[in-house]
This record gives structure tokens, C-alpha cells and sequence, in this order.
């Protein structure tokens, strides 16, 4: 599925006509592809007469090691004290040091 393993299951729901006010019965599924390698889904479908059908799918699937730019800090970056908060109680802020 999409280039990875993955395990699939499907599961069928049938309301049976009258039960709901329907005159026919409603038949709604789940269909979800799970990669226990990546641990994520990797393709998920349901479709429900009543909502219509939402699909997910996990596409441009990359095993190899993300850049290790991605993870250096910014050289402009910089540590900054956060704004003293006032004290929710109604008492005064407290003492800083």
C-alpha cells in the first residue's frame, strides 16, 4: 500500500430499514490500511449514505533520513525570559528575583 506493508480491514455496518425512519436499509463501511512498520495509517476510506465518503491517504512515503539542517537551531535564534504573568488569585505578582 503506497510503497510500505500494511495490514487492511473492513468493517460493514447495516441499519436495517425502519429502525431509523428509513425505508431501505443504510449500509455504511470503514476500510483503514495500518503500516505496523511506520506505525500510522496509511490509507482510510468510509463511506456512509448519509455523510457521503471521506478518504485519507498517506502519499510521498520517504524512509530515507530527514536533511540534518532540519534539526540544526537557527543562527539568529535567541533565548528570551517570558513577560511576568499577574497573579490570577488577585494577589500582587509575584516577587522576581
Amino acid at each position: 500500500m503506497n510503497g510500505v506493508t500494511a495490514e487492511g480491514k473492513k468493517i460493514t455496518h447495516m441499519i436495517p430499514a425502519g429502525q431509523m425512519g428509513n425505508a431501505q436499509p443504510i449500509t455504511s463501511t470503514i476500510e483503514t490500511w495500518y503500516s505496523p512498520d511506520l506505525q500510522v495509517v496509511v490509507q482510510s476510506t468510509r463511506t456512509d449514505p448519509r455523510l457521503g465518503t471521506s478518504s485519507y491517504n498517506l502519499t510521498n512515503i520517504q524512509r530515507s533520513e530527514p536533511a540534518a539542517t532540519l534539526f540544526q537551531v537557527p543562527f539568529d535564534y535567541t533565548v528570551q525570559d517570558a513577560p511576568s504573568r499577574p497573579n490570577f488569585r488577585g494577589g500582587p505578582p509575584p516577587p522576581q528575583n
